[in-house]
């Protein structure tokens, strides 16, 4: 397996962590109690929400450093920094790059401590959601291969798990009820 292969296998996988990461904020935005309803047990779901996202992040950061392990591929740390220079899929990378900063801005402002409530009258106590929903809307873009060697089924296989979760994400995660 080479470094390529890897990185998309973690691509993937923080594709999926992201779609569920979106599904359980879902779930936090209309109250769903898991005592009440289905699994009739205690369950944090805000923990589990909070726990996904930083995994995610993790995967996520990870998915491109991978690729300077890789012979072929030529990144360079400058390249996942600073990717409009980068040797492949120029724009492709600069996309995925705005979406890891986003997600990290998210993760960091989550995780400050700052009181977002402090303005008088104001109802809100998280950041405006705006950061996290342009976040999601870049990580489900289409991104072509510019692997020739791969089989057909592999390439069709990534593009259909690709626009399952963006399809999740932009029915039910587009505009979530804000309170």
């Amino acid at each position: 397996m080479s470094a390529i292969d890897l990185s998309s296998y973690i691509g993937q996988a923080a594709l999926f962590l992201l779609t569920g990461n979106i599904l359980l904020g879902l779930l936090i935005s209309v109250r769903y109690s898991p005592v009440k309803n289905w699994p009739h047990r205690k369950i944090s779901i805000f923990a589990m929400h909070n726990w996904t996202g930083y995994t995610a992040l993790c995967v996520a950061t990870l998915h491109p450093v991978v690729l300077m392990f890789s012979r072929t591929a030529g990144f360079r740390w400058t390249d996942i920094l600073w990717p409009l220079h980068s040797p492949t899929q120029p724009l492709v990378n600069s996309l995925g790059a705005a979406a890891l900063y986003c997600l990290t801005l998210v993760v960091s402002r989550r995780t400050s401590g700052y009181n977002w409530a402090a303005a008088p009258g104001r109802r809100c106590t998280t950041p405006p959601m705006h950061q996290p929903r342009s976040s999601s809307r870049m990580e489900f873009l289409p991104t072509p291969s510019s692997r020739a060697d791969l089989p057909t089924f592999l390439m069709e296989r990534s593009w259909r798990w690709k626009d399952a979760c963006s399809l999740f994400s932009s029915l039910w995660g587009g505009e979530s009820a804000t309170r």
